[in-house]
C-alpha cells in the first residue's frame, strides 16, 4: 500500500538543540507524506486489517487528512483497532486538530 510521489521527496524533518540541549523541530513541507491518496485498494484492505496507525502530523495537509480520516471511519465501522500517534508540533498546533477531534479520531 506504499504510495510514490515522484514529484515529491520523503518527508524529513531538521532537529536543532538550543545550549540547553532542548530540541526544536522543523517539519518540510511538500512531502509524499502530505499527499497520501485514497485508493480502492486501501479501501479494500482497511476493513480486514488487524490495526491501523496513524498520526496528528500525517493530517497536516488536507488531502491527507481527508484519506486517513476516511481510513478511520472505515477501520472503526468494522472494528478494527486503531492507534493514534499525538505529536503536537508547532505551527501544526491547531483548532482543528484539537484534543476533542483526536478523541474522536481515536475511539
Amino acid at each position: 500500500l506504499i504510495q510514490r510521489i515522484k514529484d515529491a521527496p520523503t518527508g524529513t524533518v531538521s532537529v536543532r538543540l538550543d545550549i540547553l540541549g532542548k530540541p526544536t523541530f522543523e517539519i518540510h513541507s511538500g512531502s509524499a507524506w502530505d499527499r497520501i491518496a485514497w485508493t480502492n485498494e486501501l479501501e479494500s484492505r482497511v476493513a480486514v486489517a488487524n490495526a491501523i496507525y496513524f498520526g496528528t502530523l500525517g493530517q497536516r495537509c488536507e488531502l491527507s487528512r481527508a484519506t486517513i480520516q476516511k481510513a478511520i471511519q472505515i477501520a472503526k465501522s468494522h472494528g478494527v483497532l486503531r492507534v493514534l500517534d499525538v505529536n503536537l508540533r508547532k505551527p501544526f498546533m491547531t483548532q482543528h486538530i484539537s484534543a476533542n477531534q483526536l478523541n474522536k479520531l481515536a475511539c
